[in-house]
């Protein structure tokens, strides 16, 4: 990833994707480029120059705005300018991260925006960067499974609708099996209490992560990080009814971050704290 060395604050990666959101003094990110296929989304109160050479070969400068997301192709030059301190959001995802999003090599295949650079306005892409934003506060590895399917979601959304790659329908793609999803429960249940990624689970049924979501939706009606939640509150229940273990315990043991965490999602699904279920069972 370009210029990792002048930010400011720790960037969050997995599998080839990098997300990086924080308050940045003013500067200018030279003239460079990088492997990876790039989306800036200046936020309140920002904007940015990028300045960039056209497939013309014209050198153009234009301005980023609030609710504008810029998107860059991979090996592409530019710069970025900002003149007074700024926030910005900038999402980095690498050739290797679509390829494992939906189970193909991309052998010689050229991930590029269309025309190399955009400017859009675009629903989705501003939504995901908010949740990030978000998230950031409650500290991105707690919802690791959650944040993978965002970035799923971002990825399969950029081959749809911006790179020059056909994108196989997935109404094509093999379902799930009653014999494959027992086989993913059973590798949810058996590392309940460690970090369960979307990696993880798609590679059991030998599915990219962009089709094993759409199949394990279709097959349970719910997200795998929805599903997986749901199963860790049950376990934290049964815990909290049959064992004197602390709740700090039974949230480490359930696979959640911290005692803080378990109850948040408790409460959401249930109404209640863990404290006081176990006092009322």
């Amino acid at each position: 990833m370009c210029n990792i060395h002048q930010l400011s604050n720790k960037a969050y990666h997995f599998d080839g994707f990098t997300f990086y959101n924080s308050w940045e003094e003013p500067n200018n990110w030279c003239m460079h480029s990088h492997d990876e296929i790039q989306i800036t989304l200046p936020q309140v109160n920002t904007s940015a120059l990028i300045n960039y050479e056209s497939s013309k070969d014209q050198n153009r400068t234009q301005q980023i705005r609030v609710g504008e997301a810029f998107l860059i192709s991979p090996h592409q030059e530019h710069t970025l300018d900002w003149q007074k301190k700024a926030e910005l959001t900038l999402f980095y995802l690498h050739p290797l991260f679509f390829a494992d999003t939906v189970n193909e090599s991309m052998g010689n295949k050229q991930l590029k925006i269309n025309n190399c650079f955009k400017i859009i306005d675009d629903l989705i892409i501003r939504e995901v960067g908010f949740i990030f934003r978000n998230l950031c506060s409650l500290g991105l590895d707690t919802e690791k499974l959650y944040l993978e399917n965002l970035a799923n979601l971002l990825a399969v959304h950029l081959l749809k609708n911006y790179l020059s790659y056909d994108l196989k329908d997935f109404h094509n793609s093999p379902g799930l099996s009653i014999r494959k999803f027992n086989l993913i429960v059973e590798y949810i249940e058996a590392n309940l209490s460690e970090k369960i990624t979307l990696t993880d689970l798609a590679k059991v049924v030998n599915l990219g992560k962009f089709y094993f979501s759409h199949s394990f939706k279709n097959h349970t009606s719910m997200t795998p990080y929805d599903y997986v939640l749901q199963l860790r509150v049950n376990r934290a229940k049964k815990l909290l009814q049959s064992s004197d273990l602390p709740i700090c315990d039974v949230a480490l043991e359930c696979g959640f971050g911290n005692q803080s965490h378990l109850a948040k999602h408790f409460r959401k699904k249930l109404g209640t704290t863990p404290m006081n279920y176990r006092k009322n069972t």
